[in-house]
């Protein structure tokens, strides 16, 4: 429950994410967190080149297919 909680403020967040508020949305990541999309989101909100973040990205894919896959059995 709390993590779907967490994920929807992030997506808010997200939605309304410009360069003056960016600083606003790490403030706000949990620093617990062990959802997918928080573990992706903290390392992509200052990544280190466009090539890492495509890597990131695919990752995040790759994860979230096994992820729904292992819950739809």
């Amino acid at each position: 429950m709390t993590k779907r909680k967490v994920d929807k403020e992030m997506d808010d967040k997200i939605k309304n994410l410009s360069f003056s508020n960016i600083e606003d949305l790490k403030a706000a990541l949990p620093e617990k967190g062990n959802s997918l999309y928080i573990k992706y989101l903290r390392v992509l909100i200052t990544p280190p080149s466009e090539a890492y973040s495509d890597y990131l990205i695919s990752s995040f894919e790759n994860e979230a297919e096994k992820d729904i896959h292992i819950r739809n059995y």
